[in-house]
């Protein structure tokens, strides 16, 4: 492809002479031959191919300018991309971040509240079987239900403990 580029520049150049010429044949043909007398024509076509040169390599500089302007706006879009890609991706990792903080938050709320019905359970519990276990001794019913509320209490500590979480023992009203 930049040899199809290189041989369409070379054509325009050689086109670009070819006019230079014919402007050179011109002005001597109609009447600038005055002109032509105190100004030696092969210097003026001389001068003139060299403008044309002159012009030719600064449209090349332009052409390979405008090639790496180009090249460099394609790296630009696809940056470009690749960061709203990124920002897109991260703006799906923090709704999903917000959106688990909020169920942790929903299920830190449902526990503390499952601890303060198991506390007010314990409560009411150790209330009732406080006289239970003074009869104890000789009821076999008894025995079994104190047993049982023993245990119950066991767990309820060990899962308080395990949570590490340690219910408010203060009095709200």
């Amino acid at each position: 492809m930049t040899q199809e580029r290189t041989t369409a520049r070379v054509m325009r150049a050689y086109k670009a002479l070819r006019v230079t010429g014919r402007v050179a044949s011109l002005m001597r043909s109609q009447g600038l031959k005055a002109a032509a007398g105190a100004v030696n024509p092969a210097l003026l076509a001389v001068d003139a191919a060299l403008a044309v040169l002159d012009a030719g390599q600064a449209y090349f500089r332009f052409s390979a300018e405008r090639e790496r302007t180009r090249q460099l706006e394609g790296r630009l879009k696809v940056a470009r991309a690749r960061c709203a890609a990124q920002a897109a991706a991260e703006a799906g990792k923090i709704a999903a971040s917000r959106k688990r903080l909020e169920q942790a938050a929903k299920i830190g709320q449902a526990m503390t509240e499952l601890f303060r019905l198991l506390k007010e359970a314990a409560e009411v519990l150790e209330i009732q079987m406080s006289p239970l276990q003074r009869q104890a001794e000789g009821d076999p019913a008894l025995v079994s239900l104190v047993r049982r509320y023993e245990v119950f209490m066991r767990r309820y500590l060990a899962v308080v403990d395990q949570m590490s979480f340690r219910p408010d023992t203060s009095e709200e009203v």
